[in-house]
């Protein structure tokens, strides 16, 4: 390949470089290498570390801040270079050369990124009281910011929560392929075909639900128990007017209780639990009606069950409850911090 046809290559591709060969005659070419530190400075690793001088290494720093990994360490001597990399990420302070951690400036540009980089600066600087007044003063603006900031996507939060306040739980983006919804309306006879072919009658709400919508993906996913623990629903299935391979409260059902079967699995009783939900791990989990728990009511309780451990966890006691109190990722977060 030709050198110009090559770079040509590389800036068509885009910053994903990983399929991009360079033959062996171009890898010592600075044009090459200077075109993939433009691109995404992740890839300069597939060039000859020899052709990589101080204009390569900047750019590919410009263009992706993680490019510090595949930098030649010698590089970590240069003051330039040094100030680009703590610019975007103080706690790289550790990896500079023992002259650079002593330069106020370098130090400056650290701590002004992450205040805790400071740990990585010299003795002299640390003891240098007229530096650490700054620092403070840098400490308090960055915790300041991070308190207006944090504020402001409270107030974000409390806005979506409240614009999807009275909203159905259903997924509605037109842009997303909602895969688990079933395209025919939900009908009794079909209900009852599911309740005669499992002898359990599905809970009321269940159905009310899907006379909504057969089934599909969730915009309300999130339901915190009363021990902090966050369950996660990707979907609801839906009910098919004849047996079908699809995605659907059927097909999984019977999918996870030959599962059970075959692998001599115990956490529940295949006879006894009908999948009405996935969760996000793409089928080796679900949420089910487990007959074997029921309510006050004599509904099942709802359970989440890991076919791949073979573990099951009660969520809560109904599925009135459990749909009712199904909230999207900003409420989630505003109860518990940690849901991602």
């Amino acid at each position: 390949m030709k050198k110009e046809e090559l770079i040509q290559k590389i800036l068509q591709t885009g910053s994903n470089l990983t399929d991009i060969e360079i033959p062996e005659e171009l890898k010592r070419d600075h044009d090459i290498a200077l075109t993939i530190a433009k691109t995404n400075g992740h890839f300069i690793y597939k060039v000859d570390e020899s052709i990589i001088d101080k204009e390569i290494v900047l750019e590919a720093l410009k263009s992706n801040s993680y490019a510090s990994d595949k930098v030649p360490e010698f590089f970590f001597n240069d003051k330039d270079v040094a100030m680009l990399i703590v610019s975007k990420n103080g706690h790289l302070l550790w990896k500079m050369s023992d002259k650079l951690i002593d330069d106020i400036d370098v130090v400056r540009e650290a701590v002004k990124n992450d205040p805790d980089a400071i740990r990585f600066a010299s003795d002299r600087i640390k003891n240098d009281s007229e530096f650490m007044k700054e620092y403070e003063q840098i400490k308090q603006e960055i915790e300041k910011k991070g308190i207006e900031k944090a504020e402001k996507q409270k107030q974000e939060k409390l806005a979506k929560v409240e614009e999807y306040k009275n909203s159905e739980i259903w997924w509605n983006d037109s842009s997303i392929v909602n895969y688990e919804k079933l395209d025919e309306a939900i009908t009794d006879d079909m209900i009852t075909r599911i309740e005669n072919k499992y002898n359990k009658k599905l809970p009321s709400k269940y159905v009310e639900l899907l006379k909504q919508q057969n089934g599909g993906r969730l915009i309300k996913r999130y339901f915190l128990s009363d021990n902090d623990k966050v369950f996660v629903v990707d979907s609801i299935l839906g009910i098919p007017s004849v047996e079908s391979t699809k995605s659907s409260l059927e097909y999984e059902t019977d999918d996870i209780r030959a599962n059970i079967k075959e692998y001599e699995l115990t956490a529940v009783d295949p006879d006894n639990i009908i999948v009405f939900g996935n969760d996000e791990s793409g089928g080796h989990a679900n949420y089910v009606f487990d007959y074997s728990e029921l309510n006050e009511h004599g509904e099942p309780k709802i359970v989440y069950f890991d076919n791949e451990v073979d573990f099951k966890e009660i969520v809560t006691d109904s599925f009135d409850e459990f749909i009712s109190n199904l909230k999207i990722r900003e409420e989630a977060q505003l109860i518990n911090p940690d849901v991602y």
